[in-house]
C-alpha cells in the first residue's frame, strides 16, 4: 500500500497554540511514520515543502531551513527502530544551502540498505514540474517520474485541494480530507482512514 499525505496547518496550529508550527508538524510526522511502519505499510510519500513554499516569509523560511539542518538524528533513531527507508524527492534544488541538500541526502545514504518501508520525503516539490522533467527525457514519460508507484490512498489534513501532489501518481488513488490541523493527526485519525479505505470499492475507471 502506498500512502501519500499532504501535511497542511502547521502554521495555523503554531498560531493558535503559540508554538513552532513547523516543529510540531515534524513531531507528527515522527508518530505517522511510527504508526505506518507498525501497520506494516510499504510505501509513504510526505509532502514536505512545496516548490511554491518557498514564498513565504523570511521567518517562516529559517524555521524550515533549521529543520531540514537539525532533524536528521530524531528520523535515523525512527528509520533503524523500523528500518525505513529515506527518499528525497525535489523537483528544484536552486533554493536550498549546500549544508541543507547535502543533509537530506545524507538521510538518503544512510538508510539505503534498510528494508522497510520506504518514505518519501518531497521537498521543493511540484508535480508539475515532475511531469515537464519526465517528459523531457522520453517515452513513455511515467517510466521517468521520480515516484512511479500508484498512490492507493491520498489524504489531506486542514484542507481541500490537490495542491499540485503527486497528480499522475494519484489518478486513482482514494482520497481522504481531514478537517483538522496537521500537528493534530495522530494514530486514531489513521486508523479511521484506513477503516474507511477498507470500506470503499476501488474500480479504477472501469
Amino acid at each position: 500500500m502506498h500512502i501519500a499525505v499532504i501535511m497542511d496547518g502547521n502554521r495555523r496550529f503554531g498560531k493558535e497554540n503559540n508554538v513552532d508550527g513547523h516543529e510540531a508538524g515534524f513531531e507528527a510526522m515522527v508518530v505517522l511514520l511510527r504508526a505506518l511502519s507498525e501497520k506494516k505499510v510499504d510505501m509513504v510519500s510526505l509532502f514536505v515543502w512545496s516548490t511554491h513554499n518557498w514564498q513565504r516569509s523570511a521567518r517562516e523560511l529559517a524555521s524550515f531551513r533549521t529543520l531540514v539542518k537539525s532533524r536528521q538524528e530524531p528520523l535515523m533513531v525512527l528509520a533503524r527502530e523500523h528500518s525505513i527507508v529515506f527518499r528525497v524527492v525535489t523537483t528544484d534544488t536552486s533554493h536550498f544551502a549546500g549544508p541543507e541538500l547535502a543533509s537530506l541526502r545524507e538521510l538518503e545514504q544512510r538508510t539505503q540498505h534498510h528494508t522497510g518501508m520506504t518514505c518519501h520525503l518531497c521537498c521543493s516539490y511540484s508535480s508539475r514540474q515532475e511531469m515537464q522533467q519526465a517528459a523531457l527525457k522520453g517515452s513513455p514519460m511515467e517510466h521517468h517520474l521520480l515516484i512511479q508507484t500508484p498512490v492507493d490512498i491520498l489524504l489531506r489534513t486542514a484542507e481541500q485541494r490537490l495542491s499540485d501532489f503527486l497528480l499522475w501518481q494519484s489518478a486513482f488513488a482514494e482520497i481522504y480530507f481531514w478537517k483538522g490541523l496537521f500537528p493534530a493527526f495522530d494514530k486514531a485519525a489513521l486508523d479511521k482512514v484506513l477503516e474507511a479505505y477498507e470500506h470503499r470499492e476501488r474500480r479504477f475507471g472501469r
